[in-house]
C-alpha cells in the first residue's frame, strides 16, 4: 500500500517539476519571413521558439515534408535554407517541440506549431516547341503550318510569337493558314513572367520558315523592233524558292544555260529576243 502510494507520488511530483506540457499554453510559435523565392537566388530563415526557461527539457525540431532538417535544444531554432531549386517547390516546412512526458513514462511526446509553411519556388521560362524539329521548317506556300510553343514557369508567364519585329499571336499557338512566301523568316517564341519582388524573368526559342514556291519568270527590256546594228538587250528574271536559273535562248537555236540543280524554260517573245541577265549583243542583218 506504502509502495503504491509511492510511485503516485513520484509521478505527480515529476509532472509538476519536469514535465515543460504542463507550462505551455500552446505549441511552439513559428514565423517565417516570406515563402516566395527566387531559384537558386533568395534564402529563407525558418524560426520557431517556445515560452519556457532555458533549462526546461525539449527540444525543438524543424522538418520539410516529415524529414528531420534541424534540431535544438535551445528554445529557439533558427534554421537558414540558402537556395531552393524548383524540384522543392511546394515542399512543406513545420516545427515541433519534443520532449519526455514524466506523467507517461518517458513517453517521447511532440506539439506542432500552428502554421505550416509551403515553399514557393518561382523560376524563368523554360520554352520549347513541339512542331520545329532543327532551326528551319520548309513549308510549300499554300499549305498550312502549326506549331506551338510550350512554357513552364512559375508564376505563369505571358507568351508571344513575334515575326518580323511585331507580335502576330499573343498565347502559344502559331496557326498559319495559307501560307504566304511574304510570311517567310523566322518566328520566335517569347515569354515572360514577374517574381515575388518585381524583378521579371524571361526565355525564348525561334525557328526559320522557309516558304518554298514554284518559279515566276518575267522578261525585262524593251519589246519593241530596233534598228539593225543597235544594241538589244533582255532580261529573263526568275523568282522562285528554292533558287532557280533560267535557259537562255539568243537567235533561235543558239542556246546558253546555267547549269544549277533547278533551272527553268525562259521562251523567246521573237527570235531577235536575247534572254540573258545584264548582257548587251549588237543585233545583225539575218541572211
Amino acid at each position: 500500500m506504502c509502495m503504491e502510494y509511492f510511485v503516485y507520488y513520484e509521478f505527480e511530483r515529476l509532472d509538476k517539476d519536469t514535465d515543460p506540457a504542463s507550462k505551455l499554453e500552446s505549441g511552439p510559435f513559428c514565423n517565417v519571413k516570406g515563402t516566395s523565392v527566387i531559384e537558386n537566388l533568395d534564402s529563407v530563415t525558418f524560426t520557431c521558439w517556445v515560452d519556457l526557461p532555458d533549462d526546461a527539457p525539449g527540444q525543438l525540431v524543424w522538418r520539410n515534408n516529415g524529414k528531420e532538417v534541424a534540431r535544438t535544444q535551445e528554445k529557439t531554432n533558427d534554421y537558414m535554407k540558402r537556395v531552393f531549386d524548383r524540384s522543392e517547390d511546394g515542399d512543406e516546412y513545420t516545427c515541433i517541440f519534443e520532449y519526455q512526458n514524466a506523467y507517461f513514462c518517458l513517453e517521447l511526446q511532440s506539439l506542432n506549431c500552428s502554421e505550416e509553411f509551403i515553399i514557393d519556388v518561382q523560376y524563368p521560362p523554360d520554352v520549347s516547341l513541339r512542331n520545329a524539329v532543327g532551326p528551319s521548317v520548309a513549308v510549300i506556300e499554300g499549305e498550312s503550318y502549326t506549331n506551338f510553343c510550350i512554357v513552364y514557369s512559375n508564376p505563369s508567364a505571358t507568351v508571344e510569337w513575334i515575326h518580323g519585329g511585331k507580335v502576330v499571336e499573343n498565347y502559344g499557338l502559331l496557326d498559319l493558314q495559307n501560307v504566304q512566301r511574304y510570311q517567310n523568316g523566322t518566328y520566335t517564341c517569347h515569354a515572360n513572367t514577374t517574381f515575388w519582388n518585381s524583378d521579371s524573368g524571361s526565355g525564348s526559342l525561334s525557328f526559320k520558315l522557309d516558304v518554298q514556291y514554284s518559279p515566276e519568270i518575267s522578261l525585262v527590256g524593251a519589246n519593241d523592233d530596233v534598228v539593225e546594228g543597235s544594241t538589244y538587250s533582255r532580261v529573263c528574271s526568275v523568282e522562285s524558292n528554292p533558287s532557280s536559273n533560267c535557259g537562255m535562248a539568243v537567235r533561235g537555236n543558239h542556246c546558253h544555260r546555267i547549269e544549277h540543280a533547278h533551272s527553268v524554260k525562259c521562251p523567246p517573245q521573237s527570235k531577235r529576243d536575247v534572254h540573258m541577265p545584264s548582257t548587251e549583243h549588237v543585233l545583225a542583218r539575218r541572211e
